[in-house]
């Protein structure tokens, strides 16, 4: 089965060094980026597969939909993406000298992951 994911996890997801939630959110997290990384990864609004573990889907609603819904539509935007539509997660990196400085002044400056993802060699 296809990794599904939604927009704004196309490039954030780039940053992941091993925190999260929980056991069960870092492991979940840790299998899909690495079967992402081996193909193709269906683009979808709402939850995707990593939502379904994370400890803020409520009914299967991010509590924090209304943001997470503007960082989609800006990753739409970026990489553009479609619904249903596939994209090669791996080859997003390739995007990153064209979208990262626009992607950080858009979303990264609110956001909690800011100082895991500062850490990576690829933010920056």
């Amino acid at each position: 089965m296809m990794v599904r994911f939604r927009p704004h996890h196309f490039i954030c997801l780039h940053f992941y060094s091993g925190e999260g939630y929980s056991p069960e959110f870092v492991e979940k997290l840790a299998s899909l980026v690495e079967e992402a990384e081996r193909g193709d990864v269906e683009v979808v609004f709402g939850a995707d597969d990593l939502c379904r573990v994370c400890p803020y889907l409520e009914e299967g609603v991010c509590r924090y939909e209304e943001d997470v819904a503007r960082l989609d539509g800006k990753a739409m935007e970026l990489l553009s993406l479609e619904e249903g539509g596939r994209k090669s997660f791996a080859g997003v990196r390739g995007e990153f000298p064209r979208i990262l400085p626009l992607w950080k002044e858009f979303a990264c400056s609110s956001c909690a992951w800011r100082e895991v993802c500062e850490r990576h060699p690829l933010y920056r």
